[in-house]
């Protein structure tokens, strides 16, 4: 047993000197699958750990799946479809969707592939597909190979084809809003990589930089359609919204700019007037079924409705008080008007999809925490905002203080997460409504303690604590009920933090 998680050590077979390490690795996983089909219940091929050694393909990083949670799940045979509902394995991808009622079936195709199949009535099926390759192995991976994950390439590794009957069929057009941003670039990449066709949106075609990073992503090729649209002429999104079943709405305007548009008086009103408009095209389409909007935990502030103090939790419920009582907090302009923006989108979007003249449409908000991890872009204003207390970054570190005085701490969550997250709202047919989305809920003076203790070379700003801030518990757990798993804690969240501020140079 091993941190919770079933793990049945072939002790003797990994000290055997003719097993290379590869195949060390891949005995260690197919114990760990081994182990959760036992808890469930299933009969296990016999397939022995000599039979395994001689058929192993070159093994290369399997992704997590298998935790504690999950293994939890299992024991109190719970329905876990949910739970492992289109997981990844980032060798040679495979799709993994078993219930209790599931079934095993070995399909050894000269490489020893694990099939799982799932029985939905009589109808609905999966299975790996003919043409698995040998980088297809199937296993199970422990929630702790820090190691492993931080000497995976980024990168998905090709997937292995998949045929579904009865939910998707083959993988959805999709459209992505906003799709330079930060946020929007790495979802870009995650839905290539996972098969689907994207329509990406970006204000100007003609600024080769930004256009030149999406084309050449892996799969881009013949996957990707690049659209030109500007939310302040919201009506131009239709053409690239046609077509697809599922939109990620990420684009947001982060300054006013008159000059563009003198419809609008402020930046809230061009974002909530860009969203009913994105809502709208949807409806439109005819093919829309959900509408994925990238929130913004902003907009879930603890805050008491006068300002004078903090409730107790923070979750779905919270909404951030618009008045005048907090004009203590934003003292930025820039900070008001992001906050009001985002908190009126969000809402806007939300009664839409609880209207019944709404034409049908799903809408999903993830209200996503302080994101860091590494960039596909030049620059990442979110990353110098996670380490703005040890770099000579002013207004950054300023952003950090106003989300720590209007959230009472720092909601954390890798983009690695971030993405795996809308993917899992799309994917997941039971998902819809409100989700916050953080994996940590940390102090600055906790996010301060851990530079301190993990890089000493760097001097770092002091944090007064403040007292009844240590009372806020962090109490969303809706996304993960549904069967998300985050992958990446606070220590591992500012880490690479660190990692992409020195890559580019900013430390």
């Amino acid at each position: 047993m091993e941190n919770g998680v079933g793990v049945v050590d072939n002790e003797d077979a990994l000290k055997m000197e003719n097993f290379s390490l590869k195949q060390k690795e891949a005995l260690k996983m197919e114990s760990v699958a081994f182990s959760l089909y036992s808890v469930m219940g299933f009969v296990y091929s016999d397939y022995s750990t000599q039979e395994a050694s001689s058929m192993l393909p070159p093994f290369h990083f399997l992704d997590v799946i298998m935790t504690a949670e999950l293994h939890a799940a299992v024991g109190r045979h719970e329905d876990i479809h949910a739970i492992l509902f289109e997981q990844d394995v980032r060798v040679g991808r495979i799709i993994i969707d078993i219930g209790v009622e599931g079934s095993i079936e070995m399909m050894k195709e000269g490489v020893g592939l694990l099939g799982l199949r799932k029985r939905i009535g009589a109808r609905e099926v999966l299975m790996v597909s003919e043409g698995a390759t040998t980088e297809g192995f199937v296993g199970l991976a422990t929630a702790d190979d820090k190691e492993q994950r931080e000497a995976a390439p980024q990168e998905e590794e090709e997937h292995v084809s998949v045929k579904r009957e009865g939910k998707m069929g083959e993988r959805s057009k999709v459209c992505v809003t906003g799709g330079n941003g930060y946020i929007g670039s790495w979802l870009i990449k995650k839905l290539l990589a996972k098969g689907y066709t994207v329509h990406a949106t970006l204000r100007d075609l003609k600024n080769e930089s930004k256009v030149g990073l999406l084309k050449s992503l892996p799969h881009a090729e013949g996957k990707l359609v690049l659209f030109e649209a500007d939310i302040y002429n919201p009506t131009q999104f239709d053409h690239a919204i046609q077509g697809c079943e599922y939109v990620f709405h990420v684009a947001t305007p982060l300054t006013h700019e008159p000059a563009s548009s003198q419809q609008y008086k402020d930046t809230t009103e061009a974002a909530v007037a860009g969203a009913k408009s994105i809502a709208l095209s949807c409806e439109r389409s005819g093919t829309v079924k959900r509408l994925i909007y990238t929130a913004s935990v902003v907009s879930a502030s603890p805050l008491k409705e006068d300002g004078s103090d903090f409730k107790d939790v923070m979750d779905e419920t919270c909404w951030t008080p618009l008045n005048d009582s907090l004009e203590y907090v934003f003292l930025d302009p820039f900070n008001k008007d992001y906050v009001f923006s985002k908190t009126s989108s969000e809402k806007h979007l939300l009664s839409y999809g609880n209207d019944e003249n709404g034409g049908g449409l799903e809408v999903v908000t993830l209200a996503c925490g302080l994101v860091g991890g590494d960039t596909l872009l030049s620059s990442s204003s979110t990353t110098i905002v996670c380490i703005a207390q040890i770099v000579q970054h002013e207004r950054a570190y300023l952003s950090l203080k106003f989300l720590d005085g209007l959230l009472g701490k720092i909601p954390l969550v890798h983009i690695d997460d971030v993405c795996d997250a809308h993917i899992f709202c799309m994917e997941n047919p039971s998902i819809r409504g409100r989700f916050l989305c953080a994996s940590s809920y940390i102090s600055l003076q906790d996010m301060a303690n851990h530079y301190a203790l993990s890089y000493p070379e760097f001097t770092v700003k002091k944090e007064d604590e403040d007292g009844k801030r240590k009372d806020i518990k962090w109490t969303s757990t809706k996304l993960c009920d549904k069967g998300f798993v985050y992958k990446y804690d606070a220590k591992m969240i500012l880490d690479d933090c660190i990692k992409c501020a020195r890559r580019m140079g900013e430390l």
